[in-house]
């Protein structure tokens, strides 16, 4: 499962959060290992405030992290799903499709998508979004207008097939966190996965009606 959303709408606290409340019997594990040598460590603060890389390294570095993903799924993850673990993260591969100016890298939207075709899909993705200016008065990393960006490009660029559900943080956040719980409920009791549309929209307050 990947929780995902702009910087400030509290993805880390969700994923704490899901990790405490877990069924009895299931246990859950936060996933962050990278399989290859990476130069960003910690907390990265700044998101924008360097340039993207020239074209080639811009593409190398795609290729770069899409190997360090599928060894990610090979040696970890899959390993750990088998024995009845489940794994909860924060971004993965469609967060460099919807912000590669994060990872530094050009907007190849093409590459980003044909790649991440080919990597295992989450079982289910929770999008945190909500209105801009909410977002950027917890976290005022990004612009508004860049939230804004991100938020329908969450909406536009998954792939048809993939099962998500888009939570509104304007929320309470025991809220959010009891939506987003009932979503990987279902999907841990292997409840049937309504079509990706009618995910659309399950957490919206009134003001966004």
């Amino acid at each position: 499962m990947l929780v995902v959303g702009p910087d400030g709408v509290g993805k880390t606290t969700v994923c704490h959060a899901l990790v405490a409340r877990a069924p009895r019997g299931v246990t859950i594990e936060t996933d962050r290992r990278a399989m290859l040598p990476r130069r960003t460590k910690g907390v990265v603060t700044e998101p924008h405030r360097h340039k993207a890389y020239p074209l080639p390294i811009s593409i190398a570095k795609t290729l770069y992290y899409f190997a360090d993903a599928l060894l990610n799924w090979a040696l970890w993850v899959r390993p750990v799903v088998r024995r009845g673990v489940w794994i909860i993260r924060e971004r993965g591969w469609w967060d460099m499709a919807v912000d590669p100016k994060r990872y530094r890298l050009q907007p190849h939207q093409r590459l980003f998508r044909l790649l991440g075709h080919l990597l295992p899909q989450p079982d289910l993705i929770v999008v945190l979004e909500g209105d801009p200016a909410l977002i950027w008065s917890r976290k005022p990393e990004l612009s508004k207008e860049e939230i804004a960006r991100q938020r329908r490009a969450w909406h536009a660029l998954l792939p048809a097939e993939q099962r998500r559900a888009f939570v509104d943080v304007a929320l309470p956040v025991d809220e959010v966190v009891r939506l987003a719980s009932r979503e990987l409920e279902s999907v841990i009791n292997g409840s049937g996965a309504p079509p990706a549309g009618a995910w659309d929209g399950v957490a919206k307050p009134e003001a966004w009606q």
